[in-house]
C-alpha cells in the first residue's frame, strides 16, 4: 500500500503548513496493560475469542496475510490487551475487498473502556524476523475506535512494524472522537482518508473527526498521514496535543509527512479548523506540507501547530526539527536545531526565548577548509558561561535561533575547544562558519582586562592598583578599564 509522504513543521498555533493529505510521524505512552493471563493463539479465531478479557495474546505463527486478512476483531468491553506478535505476521480487514471488507467499522475495536498495547520484534535479525501487524478500517479506524463508540480506548505501541489506515476515521485512534496514542518502541505507519480525499476525516495518528487527538512519543518510528486531520494529533474540526520526548541518546526518529491535493490541518498537531499544542523536547522530527504553509483560514495547512494559529509551540531540549513552517499562538524556541524551509517568513508569529523575539542562524562547522561534524554546540555569553541553549549537529551544521545581535557559540573538534563570535541578523539570513583550521582570534579589550586584573588584584592587594597597572601596561585609561571591569561584574 503506498500512501502520501510529506513532513510537517511548526506553525501558527501548533502547527506546519500541511497542503492536501496531511502525515505525521512520532512516538507516544499510553496506560499499562496486566499480563496476568497469556493466551497463545495461532489462528484469527483464537485471536479474536483470547481478546474477550484481559491478558496477554501471543502469536505463535503468521495468522494471516495480504489476501487472506482476518475479519475485523474487537476487544471485549473493560479488557486490557497485550498484543505480542512477535516475530509474526497478522492482517486485519481490508477496504478495497482483496480479504475481509470492514466497510463500516474498525479493522481492530478498541471501546472506550478498554486498552491495547502491542509489541513485537521491529528490526530482523539473523536469529528473527520482524513481526508485522497491517489493520485496514473502514468509516472507523484500521486500530481504535468505529463510528458512534465514542472516544477510543488508550492504545499504546511498544514495538513491531505496525501499519494501520482507513478511509475516513483516525489510521490508529478516534472514529469520531477523541483517542490517547503512545509509542515507545516500533515503526509505525498510519494513513487516513487515504482513498477518499477531500473529505473530514481522522488524524493519521490521533484523534476522530472533530475528536481531541492525545500523542505522546518516547521512541520508535511513527508516521502519519491524514487529508484533513492532523499527520498526528487532531481529527477534522479537532485539537491535537502533541509531546514528543525522546531521550538525546536513542535513535529513534519522528516524522510528520504530509501529502495529497488539499490544504487542511497540520503535520503535527490540530485538524483543519482545531487547535494545536505541541512540546519537543527530544528526538528527529519533520512536518512538511504539500501547500506554501503560510496561509491564513482553512485553505492551507500548517506543519507544526494548528491552521487558525491559536494553539502554541514549544521546542526545547536537543531535539531536530525541521519542517515548512510553524503557526502558533505563541512559539518558543529555547534549544535544539530547528531548520523552517523558507526561514523566518514561515514563522508566525515570530519564535521567542520569554519575551526576546529570535533569528534564526545557519551555522556549519569545518577544519582545514572541510566541513567536520563537531561536537555539542552550546550558546555562551561573552564571559563563557552557558546561556542554557543547545543543540547537537546534524551532521556538520545546525539551524539555531538566537537573539539578534553579536552571540557567542562554543564547540570541539578533535579535542580542541573554541569559542566563536557570530552575529545574528533580525532578518533571519544569518550563515556562521565556524573554521577550527584558522586560528583562534585575538582577546578582546575586555577580555583582556578582565584576565590581567584577576591576577594583579590577587598579586597586589588592591583593586585600585591593578587598576592603575593594566592602564599603563595596555596604553588606555582607568576610565575606560574600570567601565569594562564594572560590565564585567567584577568591581562595583
Amino acid at each position: 500500500m503506498t500512501g502520501y509522504g510529506h513532513r510537517v513543521r511548526v506553525v501558527r498555533g501548533v502547527a506546519i503548513a500541511c497542503a492536501a493529505a496531511i502525515a505525521a510521524t512520532l512516538v507516544i505512552a499510553t496506560p499499562a496493560v496486566a499480563d496476568a493471563q497469556v493466551t497463545p493463539v495461532a489462528s484469527c479465531d483464537e485471536l479474536a475469542d483470547a481478546f474477550a478479557t484481559t491478558g496477554t495474546v501471543l502469536l505463535t505463527q503468521d495468522i494471516s496475510g495480504p489476501g487472506t486478512e482476518c475479519a475485523a476483531v474487537e476487544i471485549g468491553a473493560g479488557a486490557d490487551i497485550v498484543l505480542d506478535i512477535g516475530g509474526h505476521t497478522a492482517y486485519f480487514g481490508s477496504i478495497f475487498g482483496t480479504g475481509p471488507t470492514v466497510a463500516e467499522g474498525a479493522a481492530i475495536f478498541v471501546p472506550s473502556d478498554a486498552s491495547l498495547t502491542v509489541r513485537g520484534v521491529t528490526e530482523s535479525t539473523g536469529a528473527e524476523r520482524a513481526g508485522f501487524l497491517v489493520a485496514s478500517g473502514g468509516a472507523g479506524a484500521g486500530i481504535g475506535a468505529r463510528p458512534g463508540s465514542g472516544a477510543s480506548g488508550d492504545i499504546r505501541i511498544e514495538g513491531g512494524i505496525i501499519r494501520a489506515e482507513s478511509r475516513s476515521a483516525a489510521g490508529i485512534g478516534g472514529a469520531d472522537g477523541d483517542a490517547h496514542v503512545t509509542i515507545t518502541g516500533g515503526n509505525v505507519t498510519a494513513f487516513a482518508s487515504l482513498w477518499a480525499p477531500y473529505v473530514d476525516s481522522g488524524a493519521g495518528i490521533g484523534g476522530g473527526r472533530q475528536g481531541i487527538g492525545r500523542v505522546e512519543v518516547t521512541g520508535g518510528t511513527a508516521n502519519g498521514s491524514s487529508f484533513s486531520g492532523a499527520g498526528i494529533g487532531g481529527g477534522s474540526d479537532g485539537d491535537g496535543i502533541v509531546t514528543i520526548a525522546v531521550p538525546d541518546d536513542a535513535r529513534n526518529s519522528l516524522r510528520g509527512n504530509a501529502g495529497g491535493g488539499s490544504h487542511t490541518g497540520a503535520g503535527i498537531g490540530g485538524g483543519i479548523r482545531g487547535s494545536g499544542q505541541v512540546v519537543i523536547t527530544g528526538g528527529t522530527v519533520s512536518g512538511t506540507a504539500s501547500g506554501d504553509g503560510l496561509g491564513a483560514g482553512d485553505r492551507l495547512g500548517v506543519g507544526y501547530g494548528d491552521v487558525r494559529g491559536l494553539g502554541a509551540v514549544s521546542i526545547s531540549g536537543r531535539p531536530h526539527v525541521s519542517g515548512s513552517s510553524i503557526r502558533s499562538s505563541r512559539t518558543e524556541i529555547l534549544g535544539g536545531s530547528v531548520s523552517i524551509v523558507d526561514g523566518l517568513r514561515a514563522t508566525d508569529p515570530r519564535p521567542v526565548a520569554g519575551t526576546t523575539p529570535l533569528s534564526p542562524i545557519f551555522v556549519s562547522v569545518r577544519k582545514d577548509g572541510q566541513p567536520v561534524r563537531p561536537g555539542l554546540l552550546v550558546v555562551v555569553d561573552d564571559r563563557g558561561t552557558p546561556t542554557g541553549y543547545e543543540a547537537v549537529p546534524e551532521l556538520t551544521s545546525a539551524s539555531l535561533w538566537l537573539p539578534p545581535g553579536r552571540r557567542f557559540i562554543r564547540t570541539e573538534v578533535d579535542g580542541e575547544v573554541r569559542t566563536f563570535p557570530v552575529q545574528v541578523a533580525a532578518d533571519g539570513t544569518a550563515r556562521a562558519f565556524l573554521d577550527f583550521g584558522a586560528p583562534p582570534p585575538p582577546p578582546t579589550l575586555e577580555q583582556r582586562i578582565v584576565a590581567r586584573f584577576a591576577e594583579l588584584a590577587r598579586r597586589l592587594g588592591s583593586d585600585d592598583a591593578a587598576i592603575a597597572r593594566i592602564a599603563r601596561e595596555l596604553g588606555t585609561t582607568e576610565g575606560t578599564v574600570r567601565y569594562w571591569l564594572r560590565r564585567a561584574g567584577e568591581i562595583g
